[in-house]
């Protein structure tokens, strides 16, 4: 447990070879690690991504029966290196050996599929777990990502009344409409947010903007744009290339100037 307590200390990623230096002096000293122990350390390689690391502690711990939290920062490791190939092995792995895998678990394994563009397989894995906001969130950005528009606003429906989610789980589903051309649905997701009392940051304008820009009703993406000037929000590159195109589209010259 003292080993534990000190490796964790180290959890930054400036002091990670520290860590992983204690930790081998450690067995080198006679230490027989758990599967505790490799869960603290690959808790550091996570915060230093550190995945090759990771891959080397993992094949030391073979003799280790792995529980729920060693595989969740291993697969913490892997995610962060979009290595989504390797989370989900580790998720079947774990499966496996009877770990029963926790939300935790499940929404890593959703966030590695974003990487990898295997949206049946973040679904499949979505289904599995008790819904939150975070898994919630995590699959609508996969939807994002694979436009499955249609999922988004399923997922969206299916949680409204039980879940509270983000500005940012919005904009996700937001954005599943415009990259599929479907203004009016990203139009309207973005009055629900704001029906519900949510802020809309810059990405929330941008994304619904964007959908507006795609389907040639330039000028909704200058009004969203003009609003987000009142409300004081920062503009970004994106926000100012929505805007200089919808003056184009508009012959808007003097206003683009």
């Amino acid at each position: 447990i003292t080993n534990n307590i000190v490796l964790r200390s180290f959890g930054s990623s400036i002091n990670w070879r520290s860590a992983l230096n204690f930790f081998r002096d450690a067995v080198r000293d006679g230490l027989r690690p758990k599967a505790d122990t490799y869960a603290a350390i690959l808790s550091v390689c996570e915060a230093a991504s550190s995945w090759i690391t990771a891959s080397e502690l993992l094949e030391a711990s073979r003799h280790v029966t792995p529980d729920r939290f060693m595989l969740s920062a291993a697969m913490g490791c892997y995610e962060k290196a979009k290595k989504w190939q390797h989370v989900i092995q580790l998720l079947h792995q774990g499966r496996q050996g009877k770990v029963v895998p926790d939300s935790v678990m499940y929404t890593l394994g959703i966030r590695a599929c974003e990487t990898g563009r295997q949206w049946q397989v973040a679904l499949a894995l979505y289904l599995k777990t008790a819904a939150d906001a975070i898994s919630c969130a995590a699959m609508l950005s996969v939807c994002e990502i694979c436009q499955k528009w249609e999922w988004a606003l399923h997922l969206l429906k299916q949680v409204q009344t039980s879940l509270q989610l983000d500005v940012t789980a919005h904009s996700a589903a937001i954005s599943a409409c415009a990259a599929s051309g479907r203004w009016r649905w990203a139009l309207h997701l973005f009055g629900e947010m704001c029906r519900a009392g949510l802020q809309p940051d810059t990405y929330a304008f941008n994304a619904v903007a964007t959908s507006c820009d795609t389907s040639a009703e330039w000028p909704l993406t200058l009004s969203l744009v003009g609003t987000m000037r009142k409300q004081q929000l920062k503009l970004n590159l994106k926000s100012y290339t929505l805007a200089l195109r919808a003056c184009a589209k508009g012959a808007l010259w003097r206003s683009a100037l």
